[in-house]
């Protein structure tokens, strides 16, 4: 299995490649050898059989704003099933910042899995304009668990520091994170 984590970076040449990997059956690399699933296609040892039950995985953002990517669907939906992932329920959300931060306290994860529960929302209702991934708080709790000294701030702003440059969002992102009682712009006036 080839996992593609966003797939939707890839230069338009390794898409054309891929379709052609998956459509044909075959891919000609740099140093003159071919992949190729075909075992009649298999002349000496210039080429390389493909096993059969390989599988790509293509992982993409949507082609919209902020994530600027190829509209991979556009380009390769003839020869990818293509399935759109909806949100992560509060629960699975939860249960994945436990796995990762078995030093933090429930409370705390619980104050997240809010806080990016309402982030949804506001990119949802157009309150904000990027969409904050379950990746985002994997990283606070990863860090809170690293560094428990630190603290939640100390946390956040680990993560969201790019974030706080941009006053509109900056505010946004108090209100949210303060509706949990967790104060991000406590240094600034």
């Amino acid at each position: 299995i080839l996992v593609l984590d966003e797939a939707d970076k890839a230069p338009t040449e390794v898409v054309a490649l891929l379709k052609g990997l998956i459509e044909d059956g075959q891919l000609s690399l740099p140093d003159g050898r071919v992949l190729c699933y075909d075992k009649s296609d298999i002349h000496g040892s210039t080429h390389i059989p493909i096993h059969p039950d390989f599988r790509i995985w293509a992982l993409t953002n949507p082609a919209v704003f902020p994530f600027q990517g190829n509209d991979l669907s556009r380009h390769m939906s003839d020869v990818f099933s293509c399935h759109v992932v909806p949100p992560m329920d509060e629960e699975s959300h939860r249960r994945i910042l436990t796995s990762y931060g078995k030093g933090v306290q429930l409370d705390v994860i619980n104050k997240l899995v809010k806080v990016w529960e309402d982030l949804r929302m506001a990119h949802q209702e157009g309150r904000i304009s990027y969409i904050f991934s379950v990746r985002e708080s994997v990283s606070i709790v990863k860090h809170l668990n690293a560094f428990p000294d630190e603290g939640v701030q100390s946390a956040i702003e680990n993560v969201l520091a790019f974030d706080r440059l941009d006053s509109s969002i900056s505010k946004h992102l108090n209100k949210i994170f303060s509706n949990q009682g967790i104060n991000i712009l406590a240094n600034e006036k």
